[in-house]
């Protein structure tokens, strides 16, 4: 049985994201509005992940391709794909009202109801797909790539039932959010030393955490070298709709030549198509760190993870940023980083760049801080972390506890 704490737990972060970034669920006439967000952003009609697992035991579950990147180096076995159908689940007046109170922690506007309930028979169905999977397999270990998903949430909570040691390997840089804060599982494996003191200062458990790397991707030397940078590289976040557009209508008007375009994973394909100027070329079918190890170039980034990536291959580095927009991910809280804010200033900052390119090593250590070790390395690293004894008694850090208890 999922207990009704357990569900609003699983669903709180969510509930926040939408709510602090005033997409969630208003009352009355923006209500389409809301549930256009909740059908974006969570597929309520369905719940679909893949899996893994290796000769040792352990079971991987990921939900999205870069979540994937994270977790098949360390298992030898044959992804599968698993679609499960939404089913309505009862959920009490009494969760609902526990849930709209957690809502109005972060705005003082009443969520749509129907929206919250949506929210938390997600999050139930999502403990009884968990359960069912981890009693299916009963895996020595368990290995997520993200903490603040449902299923993600609904697997913690399950392995902690059936005394399954849970692992933590993220898929993203550690970002400075409610979403991130938290690390639900017995065991993190981080990607560099800067990640471990920030959870170290949010309270972390210091015998939870271990640095590894990043296990998805391998550093090459091509960008370390004192090349000038041979092209322009536009790296767009994973938008949509009108900051998408703005994005490229800045991009448009100071980059009037040609320059490459790679979407990320999460971008439209023909949305991309639509908003580049017809000077881009549109790379499709290659990975975005893959493309940045051939050769030195300058990426115009809108402020995404991969950024980390470019300045630790020794690319210069560019933020395309709306003004207002809070800066997503700790390893970009640095002078290092380079944020403009409007067509004008990515304009003067390539042409800066143009004029004085040179090699900043004072970045690379920078970038090293953030990722310890990439690739066989990294891998190595995470193999023998997880086959260490692992406690399941404490989780490295509960941030949701105090707010939802």
């Amino acid at each position: 049985m999922v207990c009704e704490r357990q569900a609003l737990w699983i669903a709180a972060p969510q509930l926040a994201y939408a709510v602090t970034h005033q997409q969630l669920l208003y009352v009355d006439s923006t209500r389409s509005a809301a549930r256009r967000f909740l059908k974006s952003h969570i597929p309520l009609k369905r719940i679909i992940f893949h899996y893994a697992t290796d000769r040792e035991g352990s079971l991987g579950v990921w939900a999205t391709q870069n979540q994937g990147r994270n977790l098949t180096p360390l298992l030898d076995g044959h992804p599968k794909q698993h679609v499960h159908i939404f089913r309505q689940q009862r959920v009490s007046d009494t969760l609902i009202s526990q849930a709209e109170h957690l809502a109005s922690q972060f705005l003082d506007i009443p969520p749509d109801r129907g929206a919250v309930v949506d929210l938390l028979q997600f999050a139930t169905e999502a403990v009884q797909i968990a359960l069912r999977l981890l009693n299916d397999y009963r895996p020595k270990k368990l290995l997520i790539a993200t903490q603040h998903n449902f299923l993600a949430r609904a697997l913690s909570v399950a392995a902690r039932q059936l005394r399954i040691p849970s692992i933590y390997i993220p898929h993203a840089p550690t970002a400075n959010n409610l979403q991130y804060r938290d690390i639900p599982f017995n065991l993190a494996l981080l990607r560099g030393v800067s990640d471990c003191n920030a959870y170290l200062e949010w309270g972390a458990r210091r015998e939870r955490l271990d640095v590894i790397g990043d296990v998805s991707w391998q550093l090459k030397s091509i960008g370390r070298g004192k090349q000038h940078p041979k092209s322009i590289v536009i790296a767009p976040s994973p938008w949509s709709g009108p900051r998408l557009e703005w994005f490229f209508s800045s991009v448009n008007i100071a980059v009037n030549y040609e320059h490459e375009v790679l979407p990320h994973p999460s971008n439209g394909l023909s949305e991309i198509r639509r908003l580049a100027s017809k000077k881009a070329h549109v790379i499709t079918g290659v990975r975005t760190v893959d493309y940045l190890s051939d050769e030195p170039r300058s990426v115009i980034a809108g402020g995404s993870g991969v950024t980390l990536e470019a300045l630790a291959l020794g690319h210069s580095v560019v933020n395309l940023v709306p003004s207002d927009s809070p800066v997503n991910y700790l390893f970009q809280q640095s002078s290092l980083m380079n944020f403009v804010f409007d067509a004008q200033g990515l304009a003067d900052a390539i042409r800066t760049q143009q004029d004085r390119w040179l090699p900043d090593s004072t970045a690379l250590r920078y970038a090293d801080q953030w990722l310890a070790a990439t690739g066989r390395q990294a891998v190595a690293n995470g193999r023998e972390a997880i086959e260490s004894e692992i406690d399941t008694t404490e989780w490295a850090l509960d941030a949701w506890k105090e707010v939802v208890l």
